[in-house]
């Protein structure tokens, strides 16, 4: 706060009082300012008490500390825990938002300077974006600094066809909507016994490439990439 005193007057000022002296006229806090929105206004008087008319009333916020979001391993999970650090106190609301700060949806832990956030929804298979936004008493933080991550896409599902008839049948299943996915039998992961493009709707369909050999039973698992990311292992489907 600035301004031209004679005297060495004194300041009055609400929530706050200090001296202004004209060599250096300025008021610092005696205690930091709390996170809130303040509306605040000032007076000034000599030592024989006579005092001016109180000043134009201005209003400021104070904000609280950016938070930051801690790197997630590389690659992450489909639907990857992110740990947010630097919560200003129990009292604080966090928003996460993607690099267009569209808000991603999901649930924050409700105590602690550090919390974690759950997507609802698995990450976009590839590079995901995102910062984060604390808000106390009405007053939101600047924005962290973005935290990008490479998400892997979750395991493909193989529909069990049951008792096979036929060395190559058409398998099906489903996964994530434009991935490649192969087919394989479980342990011999460099043999590919079928491929299929996931379509739209989440389903993919094809007929084996590969004949199947003798087992009883015949273990099949999958994966899926997109993005130039590769899931995991699917959960087997096992049929004589």
């Amino acid at each position: 706060m600035t301004g031209t005193f004679a005297h060495r007057p004194v300041v009055d000022v609400t929530r706050l009082v200090g001296e202004v002296r004209p060599v250096d006229p300025h008021l610092t806090a005696t205690t930091p300012w709390a996170v809130d929105r303040y509306t605040i206004t000032a007076r000034q008087f000599k030592r024989v008490g006579k005092s001016s008319d109180w000043a134009v009333v201005e209003t400021f916020e104070v904000k609280p500390p950016k938070p930051a979001i801690h790197p997630p391993p590389n690659p992450a999970e489909p639907g990857q825990v992110l740990t947010i650090t630097g919560v200003y106190s129990d009292t604080a609301t966090l928003e996460m938002f993607n690099a267009a700060t569209t808000k991603v949806r999901g649930a924050f832990s409700t105590t602690g300077t550090t919390r974690t956030f759950t997507p609802t929804e698995n990450w976009v298979p590839g590079t995901n974006t995102v910062k984060v936004v604390q808000t106390v008493n009405g007053v939101p933080s600047d924005a962290s600094e973005f935290c990008t991550f490479a998400a892997r896409p979750s395991s493909p599902v193989i529909t069990n066809p049951g008792v096979i008839r036929t060395p190559k049948p058409t398998l099906s299943g489903t996964g994530v909507a434009g991935a490649t996915v192969t087919l394989h039998r479980e342990s011999y992961p460099n043999t590919v016994y079928g491929t299929a493009e996931v379509e739209s709707n989440g389903h993919w369909t094809t007929p084996l490439t590969t004949a199947l050999s003798m087992a009883d039973p015949f273990n099949m698992t999958a994966k899926q990439v997109l993005n130039g990311m590769t899931s995991g292992w699917a959960e087997n489907a096992s049929f004589p």
